[in-house]
């Protein structure tokens, strides 16, 4: 399930949340970012970032100064999660993006490697 490039549309190309998302209030994120080859469970805890569907958008921005093109767009999952009435997930995604390497095409460059750990929250519209 591939993110979002950065100059594509938030929400699936749609013109806001509302729109996107007609029967949601909002839905939370909670996420927590992983360098690569390194295992999420460490001794150290990592700070988990909470944002709002409804007023963030959907992108988990990458947190290495490296990449380019980078980060996750949660709203494939967010439909998913709708189609199969489910209102609560967590898992692991990783980034799109790649580490930009002076001289080379975007396309030579090395993956990113980084991820996410998650957990989305839906409020339901009453």
């Amino acid at each position: 399930m591939p993110g979002r490039k950065k100059h594509e549309e938030p929400f699936g190309g749609r013109a806001d949340f509302g729109e996107a998302f007609p029967g949601l209030e909002d839905a939370i994120i909670e996420h927590r970012a992983a360098r690569p080859g390194g295992p999420f469970q460490t001794d150290r805890p990592r700070p988990t970032t909470k944002m709002s569907l409804r007023t963030r958008g959907p992108m988990m921005h990458c947190l290495n100064h490296q990449c380019s093109n980078g980060g996750y767009d949660v709203t494939a999952i967010v439909h998913e999660m709708l189609a199969r009435q489910e209102t609560q997930r967590e898992g692991t995604v990783e980034c799109g993006g790649r580490e930009a390497e002076h001289g080379r095409a975007w396309e030579q460059c090395r993956k990113c490697g980084w991820a996410w750990d998650f957990l989305i929250t839906l409020v339901l519209r009453k």
